[in-house]
């Protein structure tokens, strides 16, 4: 599902229900306050892009873990201070794009986790 480009503000609890979807692309919606609680109960995304969406740490899911299909995740041209914690918890991600965020520090977390090569 592609809604890039759009003017949503949030997203509705519905979402939760599409279960089998494997991507999402929601660039550049202004997204600022949503916190995006649907996310984790769509354990089939594969594809997640959440490009230009005005991400925080505080307006980030804090537990991705039932998304262990996740592999490509974009968070590119947001305001994100750090990697956040909920990215290292996900077992299949093999690309995740964080340019152009505000990224002054990583997390020790990086040290722990068996990323393939």
């Amino acid at each position: 599902m592609d809604l890039s480009e759009n003017r949503l503000e949030s997203l509705p609890p519905q979402m939760r229900r599409l279960v089998h979807l494997q991507t999402l692309v929601l660039n550049g919606n202004p997204l600022l306050h949503a916190q995006l609680r649907q996310l984790p109960a769509m354990t089939a995304l594969q594809t997640l892009h959440l490009r230009s969406t005005q991400r925080t740490q505080s307006n980030l899911p804090t537990s991705l873990e039932g998304l262990s299909n996740l592999a490509d995740v974009d968070l590119s041209c947001n305001d994100l201070t750090r990697v956040p914690e909920c990215l290292y918890t996900l077992p299949s991600l093999r690309r995740l794009n964080l340019s152009s965020n505000q990224i002054t520090e990583l997390s020790l977390c990086i040290d722990h986790q068996p990323f393939a090569s």
